[in-house]
């Protein structure tokens, strides 16, 4: 895990400040890379590479970054990890390939040099990388196919810049940026800027799977897919109708495999334990049924935990489940003065378009880690999305069920919750359910994603109608490159896909990856193994939901309830972390409504005039954190002020 950087010719001549500015690139990237940090730059100055090392394999052995080919014509920024490093190293020595070190770059790096990029559907792992191939004179950038890691991009006419962040990007384009106005309404709607794009106008980011050839002193760029899903075997798989157990046994041995080899060999780990379904899993198989002793870990967020009927709170789940597999448990405080810094730095940063608060919640677990001593945390990010698992997707499955069978009720209820008057008559609870039932689309396919909870009438109050349509696909469907496969998904097949393909990558894993870097802990994501993956997103819905269709994630319960027992397989879906201002005692030191009244980004386009005015009432906590980060970014563009520091 680490952090990448670059600066490429466009026009033919030698970068100016070559040498300065790559250097400067690589500092502002030490927090995702302290152990080690170097640049390269080609003999005619038209290349510049960075990298910083944060050291998970082959952790002893301090290798220069980037890593260079023995005949030193090919060369490899990279951050990520490549879990068949091994078995892919086997079958280049077996091709006469020598190794000068026991790492997963040097196995990509000589992988890449010698199979090009069809080496990459080798991968099992997560990466951005950047591989300079001078005979060629070619650069290959790439992202991982479900954006595990991010890729950020500026271009003009003479250069072709990318990091890891978007920071070290504007600290060396030597221009003024501002704030991607068409960005604002996706950011306040979605938490996220649309998919390519970020809050700040002409930088990008690299979709999932995708990467460029960019050719040192030539203009033309090639954007393209290196990989994709593929569905079709799991689909194949389903339509043979094996029987129940033969599902969960295939599902069980991909989890299993793809915890164990999650699990780091050479450094300190811990695990998230949440004492929900998916947490749990994770747990059992990466401790090997409780075999093997793992270090587990429990941010408690809230001082009055509440619970729905008669399930376990949060704390009390997880301690039940630490204790059931043998773990030392340690746990943490989320709340609390001393966290307020950390909300404002993180606002300060969201140049990505990242306006969640989670991003905070795994700077804290980061935080923690890195305080106990451990340089990797697992994550069990993933099944909500794939395997339905989410109270609104399922909410919505339940009312397209209902509403079907009664097409009359249904355009009476459609109308409703297309007016702000028409969704004010129905009771609260109601009128969410059916909005989210609104926005629940086959033909074409769309639906309301489980981040984009800003009701229809807040995004009414703050912002032009024009603007908002704009931003009605940008999440909720998914990727048009799926388009052909996507006829033969039902439609909750379709949200897994839509998740996978847009949401995971560009809001989930983009807000984890930020949060956790920062002090220097690598996420994995064991749920996420793209064949994994690829299984839950064609998993049918008999395996999805519960008979009463209450329930998501129906076939993992079953593994929980063998496993584990009841207590944890019945419980409720429960948020992760709540944001410390919604603590009435804490809310004050937040100052939102100070800083907002001082501001002048409410005037920016596409903003109504009287958004100024709804941000300013103490019972909007969540849209005044999104205010922050807006105002904050904006700020920091105005002063070209780029470092890592406490702001505020």
């Amino acid at each position: 895990m680490c952090g990448i950087a670059g600066i490429i010719s466009l026009n033919g001549r030698p970068i100016p400040g070559i040498e300065k500015r790559i250097r400067r690139m690589n500092k502002l990237l030490k927090h995702r890379g302290p152990d080690a940090k170097g640049y390269f730059i080609s003999k005619n100055n038209l290349v510049a590479l960075g990298n910083t090392r944060l050291a998970i394999v082959d952790a002893k052995n301090n290798f220069d970054v980037p890593m260079q080919s023995r005949d030193q014509k090919q060369i490899i920024s990279f951050n990520g990890e490549v879990y068949n490093f091994q078995e892919l190293k086997l079958n280049l020595e077996k091709k006469g390939v020598a190794f000068n070190t026991n790492s997963d770059t040097e196995v990509l790096l000589n992988g890449l040099e010698n199979e090009g990029e069809d080496f990459l559907q080798k991968l099992d792992g997560f990466w951005s990388f950047a591989y300079y191939d001078e005979s060629l004179n070619q650069v290959i950038l790439s992202r991982d196919l479900l954006g595990e890691k991010s890729l950020f991009y500026y271009q003009n006419k003479n250069e072709f810049i990318f990091a890891s962040e978007i920071n070290p990007i504007l600290e060396v384009a030597e221009e003024s940026f501002e704030i991607d106005n068409e960005s604002i309404v996706s950011c306040f709607r979605y938490r996220a800027a649309p998919p390519k794009k970020t809050l700040v106008k002409n930088i990008y980011r690299v979709e999932a799977g995708y990467g460029f050839k960019v050719f040192p002193g030539e203009s033309k760029l090639q954007y393209k897919r290196f990989r994709k899903l593929k569905l079709e075997k799991w689909i194949d798989f389903f339509k043979s109708d094996p029987s129940e157990k033969i599902v969960k046994e295939k599902l069980e041995e991909l989890i299993y495999r793809s915890c164990l080899s999650r699990v780091p060999a050479e450094v300190n780990f811990l695990s998230t334990l949440s004492g929900g379904i998916d947490s749990s899993l994770m747990n059992l198989y990466a401790s090997r049924f409780g075999k093997n002793t793992i270090h587990t870990l429990f941010g408690k967020n809230n001082p009055d935990e509440a619970v729905k009927g008669n399930d376990l709170t949060e704390f009390n789940a997880s301690a039940y489940v630490s204790k059931k597999l043998g773990s030392k448990h340690h746990t943490f405080t989320m709340y609390g003065d001393n966290v307020v810094s950390l909300y404002r730095e993180q606002a300060a940063n969201s140049f990505d378009g990242i306006f969640c608060e989670g991003s905070v919640h795994h700077r804290q677990l980061s935080l923690e880690t890195n305080r106990l001593g451990g340089k990797v945390l697992l994550l069990s990010d993933g099944p909500d999305e794939l395997l339905s698992g989410y109270s609104v997707d399922i909410s919505a499955m339940q009312l397209n069920g209902f509403f079907t069978k009664r097409p009359i009720l249904s355009k009476i209820c459609s109308r409703l919750s297309s007016s702000s008057l028409g969704r004010r008559m129905l009771p609260t609870n109601l009128s969410r359910r059916i909005t989210n039932w609104s926005h629940l689309s086959n033909a074409p396919f769309r639906f309301r994603p489980y981040h984009g909870g800003t009701t229809p009438d807040v995004l009414g109050t703050l912002f032009q109608e024009k603007e908002i349509k704009k931003t009605d696909n940008c999440y909720g469907t998914y990727h048009q490159d799926y388009k052909d496969i996507a006829q033969h998904l039902s439609i909750s097949q379709k949200m897994a896909l839509a998740y996978a393909t847009t949401t995971m990558p560009d809001y989930f894993n983009l807000r984890s990856d930020r949060g956790a870097m920062r002090h220097s802990v690598e996420t994995r994501l064991p749920m996420q193994n793209i064949e994994l993956a690829e299984f839950m997103i064609a998993t049918p819905e008999k395996y999805r939901f519960s008979k009463d269709r209450k329930n998501g994630k129906e076939v993992l319960r079953t593994l929980v309830k063998k496993h584990i027992g009841e207590k944890i397989s019945s419980r409720s879906k429960y948020g992760f972390a709540i944001p410390t201002w919604m603590i009435k005692k804490f809310y004050k030191k937040f100052e939102f409504q100070e800083i907002i009244r001082e501001s002048d980004a409410m005037e920016l386009y596409p903003f109504k005039k009287e958004a100024k005015k709804f941000f300013m009432n103490p019972k909007e906590g969540r849209h005044q954190w999104m205010a922050l980060c807006l105002i904050m970014v904006k700020e920091r563009l105005k002063r070209k002020d780029y470092g890592f520091k406490d702001i505020g």
